[in-house]
């Protein structure tokens, strides 16, 4: 999480950790999820040394730690992606919400070429090609939270600006609409004129409301 969004969830008390993790194209799927899950892990392994209240977890996460955020919310098999990691996460202990800001969610699906192209690079392709369709499809499988979904994740919101022209907006709402046909809670909140990014920038007066809308979610589930 960037600065000023960081400052402002600690001034209203919260406990924010931010891990950082390897990037593609350097480091293709699944390695950039492995390093989030086990730096998951060792935050709720560590929690007591911290004074860190896991009956108060949530996840926050925008764009591509958007999708980081939602696979930690719903995998079922987290040790799956716990590879060569010293770590685990306890069956026990679930996230109490997930927040995602303009998040791809359905890598093989992404209508706009750019986006097409951070993808395939993601999942360790050499970018994309029409040709590499398919093969893009059967990698985007396991890089995406939706066939994880079964009604037992965290309730959801999400963000999603209406000038995003990297990630489109159709990504979040087949992510609602997929949540819900399983039965959880999901919400989406579009933004007018907000584009892909705007979650770190205060100086958009609706950047300030979304963190306020977010607070005001938490305290409505009592995180």
């Amino acid at each position: 999480m960037c600065s000023p969004p960081r400052n402002f969830f600690v001034e209203e008390g919260y406990a924010v950790v931010t891990p950082n993790y390897r990037l593609a194209p350097t480091y293709p799927h699944p390695t950039p999820l492995n390093d989030i899950f086990c730096a998951y892990a060792w935050t709720l392994t560590h929690a007591d040394d911290y004074g860190f209240d896991l009956t108060r977890l949530v996840l926050i996460g925008e764009s591509a730690g958007g999708n980081a955020a939602a696979m930690l919310a719903s995998v079922d098999a987290p040790q799956t992606y716990l590879t060569d990691c010293a770590y685990a996460i306890p069956p026990d202990i679930k996230p109490q919400a997930a927040v995602l800001y303009y998040t791809p969610l359905e890598l093989s699906t992404c209508v706009c070429r750019t986006a097409k192209q951070f993808a395939a690079l993601y999942l360790g392709l050499e970018g994309y090609e029409p040709s590499e369709e398919e093969a893009m499809r059967k990698r985007a499988v396991d890089a995406s939270p939706l066939p994880w979904l079964d009604g037992n994740e965290p309730p959801f919101l999400l963000f999603h600006g209406t000038e995003d022209t990297l990630i489109p907006i159709s990504e979040s709402e087949l992510f609602v609409e997929s949540v819900q046909a399983a039965g959880g809670q999901a919400d989406l909140i579009v933004v007018p004129e907000a584009e892909h990014g705007f979650f770190a920038r205060p100086a958009y007066p609706y950047v300030r409301d979304s963190w306020q809308t977010v607070i005001e979610f938490l305290y409505s589930l009592g995180s």
